[in-house]
Protein backbone atom coordinates (compact mmCIF):
# COMPACT_ATOMS: atom_id res chain seq x y z
CA UNK A 1 0.00 0.00 0.00
CA UNK A 2 3.29 2.09 0.78
CA UNK A 3 4.62 1.27 -2.21
CA UNK A 4 1.55 2.46 -4.53
CA UNK A 5 1.51 5.73 -2.63
CA UNK A 6 5.15 6.45 -3.25
CA UNK A 7 4.39 5.61 -7.08
CA UNK A 8 1.48 7.34 -7.59
CA UNK A 9 3.00 10.10 -5.78
CA UNK A 10 6.42 10.24 -7.70
CA UNK A 11 4.42 10.21 -10.48
CA UNK A 12 1.25 12.77 -9.78
CA UNK A 13 2.70 15.10 -7.57
CA UNK A 14 0.06 17.03 -5.98
CA UNK A 15 0.80 20.01 -7.57
CA UNK A 16 0.49 18.86 -11.14
CA UNK A 17 -2.67 17.26 -9.81
CA UNK A 18 -3.86 20.33 -8.84
CA UNK A 19 -2.79 22.43 -12.04
CA UNK A 20 -4.39 19.93 -14.17
CA UNK A 21 -7.21 20.10 -12.61
CA UNK A 22 -7.39 24.11 -12.81
CA UNK A 23 -6.46 23.65 -16.46
CA UNK A 24 -9.12 20.86 -17.40
CA UNK A 25 -11.62 23.75 -15.56
CA UNK A 26 -9.95 26.90 -17.66
CA UNK A 27 -10.50 24.52 -20.86
CA UNK A 28 -14.00 23.89 -20.04
CA UNK A 29 -15.41 27.61 -19.03
CA UNK A 30 -13.17 28.69 -22.61
CA UNK A 31 -15.42 26.35 -24.56
CA UNK A 32 -18.41 27.06 -22.86
CA UNK A 33 -17.76 30.95 -23.26
CA UNK A 34 -16.50 29.98 -27.10
CA UNK A 35 -19.87 28.09 -27.33
CA UNK A 36 -21.79 30.82 -25.40
CA UNK A 37 -20.60 33.16 -27.65
CA UNK A 38 -21.32 31.47 -30.74
CA UNK A 39 -24.60 31.47 -29.41
CA UNK A 40 -24.60 35.42 -29.18
CA UNK A 41 -23.54 35.81 -32.27
CA UNK A 42 -26.31 33.37 -34.11
CA UNK A 43 -28.99 35.12 -32.13
CA UNK A 44 -27.91 38.72 -32.90
CA UNK A 45 -27.80 37.79 -36.79
CA UNK A 46 -31.43 36.56 -36.15
CA UNK A 47 -32.54 39.91 -34.17
CA UNK A 48 -30.89 41.70 -37.53
CA UNK A 49 -32.89 39.73 -39.73
CA UNK A 50 -35.75 40.35 -38.24
CA UNK A 51 -35.23 43.95 -38.22
CA UNK A 52 -34.40 43.94 -42.02
CA UNK A 53 -37.90 41.81 -42.54
CA UNK A 54 -40.18 44.90 -43.60
CA UNK A 55 -36.87 45.92 -45.85
CA UNK A 56 -37.21 42.58 -47.25
CA UNK A 57 -41.09 42.37 -47.48
CA UNK A 58 -40.70 45.98 -49.52
CA UNK A 59 -37.90 44.68 -51.87
CA UNK A 60 -40.01 41.31 -52.56
CA UNK A 61 -43.62 43.52 -53.35
CA UNK A 62 -41.50 45.81 -55.65
CA UNK A 63 -39.85 42.99 -57.88
CA UNK A 64 -43.32 41.07 -58.23
CA UNK A 65 -45.41 44.47 -59.14
CA UNK A 66 -42.58 46.07 -61.77
CA UNK A 67 -41.43 44.64 -65.03
CA UNK A 68 -37.90 44.30 -65.48
CA UNK A 69 -37.62 46.99 -67.40
CA UNK A 70 -38.92 49.28 -64.93
CA UNK A 71 -36.44 48.81 -62.06
CA UNK A 72 -32.77 50.24 -62.10
CA UNK A 73 -29.70 48.07 -62.44
CA UNK A 74 -28.53 47.13 -59.75
CA UNK A 75 -32.26 45.98 -59.12
CA UNK A 76 -32.93 44.04 -62.23
CA UNK A 77 -29.35 42.84 -61.38
CA UNK A 78 -30.48 41.76 -58.13
CA UNK A 79 -34.20 40.29 -58.98
CA UNK A 80 -31.82 37.95 -62.01
CA UNK A 81 -29.37 36.87 -58.82
CA UNK A 82 -32.79 35.63 -56.81
CA UNK A 83 -34.65 33.87 -59.89
CA UNK A 84 -31.36 32.17 -60.92
CA UNK A 85 -31.04 30.85 -57.06
CA UNK A 86 -34.64 30.01 -56.77
CA UNK A 87 -33.46 27.87 -60.59
CA UNK A 88 -31.07 26.24 -58.71
CA UNK A 89 -32.82 25.68 -55.73
CA UNK A 90 -35.58 24.32 -57.98
CA UNK A 91 -32.77 21.97 -59.49
CA UNK A 92 -31.38 20.81 -56.28
CA UNK A 93 -35.41 19.32 -55.16
CA UNK A 94 -35.74 17.97 -58.13
CA UNK A 95 -32.40 15.92 -58.16
CA UNK A 96 -33.16 15.39 -54.80
CA UNK A 97 -36.37 14.26 -55.55
CA UNK A 98 -34.85 12.05 -58.78
CA UNK A 99 -32.01 10.67 -56.05
CA UNK A 100 -34.93 9.44 -53.35
CA UNK A 101 -36.81 7.01 -56.28
CA UNK A 102 -33.70 5.65 -57.30
CA UNK A 103 -32.58 4.36 -53.79
CA UNK A 104 -36.40 3.40 -53.22
CA UNK A 105 -36.17 1.01 -56.75
CA UNK A 106 -32.80 0.06 -55.22
CA UNK A 107 -34.19 -1.17 -51.87
CA UNK A 108 -36.94 -2.96 -53.42
CA UNK A 109 -34.59 -4.80 -55.58
CA UNK A 110 -32.52 -6.28 -52.75
CA UNK A 111 -34.03 -9.05 -51.52
CA UNK A 112 -34.92 -8.71 -47.70
CA UNK A 113 -34.13 -11.32 -45.09
CA UNK A 114 -37.79 -13.01 -45.44
CA UNK A 115 -37.45 -13.18 -49.08
CA UNK A 116 -34.39 -15.21 -48.68
CA UNK A 117 -35.45 -17.64 -46.32
CA UNK A 118 -35.98 -21.19 -47.33
CA UNK A 119 -39.24 -22.27 -49.15
CA UNK A 120 -38.64 -25.77 -46.75
CA UNK A 121 -39.63 -23.75 -43.56
CA UNK A 122 -43.43 -23.61 -43.95
CA UNK A 123 -43.68 -27.44 -44.28
CA UNK A 124 -41.65 -28.25 -41.54
CA UNK A 125 -44.78 -26.17 -39.36
CA UNK A 126 -47.16 -28.91 -40.64
CA UNK A 127 -48.14 -31.69 -38.20
CA UNK A 128 -46.93 -34.96 -39.86
CA UNK A 129 -49.61 -38.03 -40.05
CA UNK A 130 -48.22 -40.80 -37.72
CA UNK A 131 -49.36 -43.72 -40.24
CA UNK A 132 -46.84 -41.70 -42.67
CA UNK A 133 -44.26 -42.28 -40.46
CA UNK A 134 -44.72 -45.83 -39.26
CA UNK A 135 -44.56 -46.92 -43.47
CA UNK A 136 -41.62 -44.69 -43.69
CA UNK A 137 -39.80 -46.25 -41.28
CA UNK A 138 -40.97 -49.81 -42.66
CA UNK A 139 -39.37 -49.08 -45.63
CA UNK A 140 -36.48 -48.10 -43.76
CA UNK A 141 -35.40 -51.12 -42.08
CA UNK A 142 -31.64 -51.09 -40.65
CA UNK A 143 -29.18 -53.13 -41.08
CA UNK A 144 -26.65 -54.95 -39.50
CA UNK A 145 -22.93 -53.14 -41.33
CA UNK A 146 -20.02 -54.50 -41.13
CA UNK A 147 -16.66 -53.70 -41.02
CA UNK A 148 -16.69 -53.17 -45.48
CA UNK A 149 -19.21 -50.85 -45.23
CA UNK A 150 -17.49 -48.32 -43.85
Amino acid sequence: MELERRIVAREHPAGTVRQSVKQASADYLARTDGELELADAIARAEERRREREPYRQEIEQRFKRTTTAQLTPNDAAARDILRDREYELALANDRALIANAELAELRESVPTKQDQLPLIAEPLAVMLDGELIHLWAAERKPTKKSIDTH
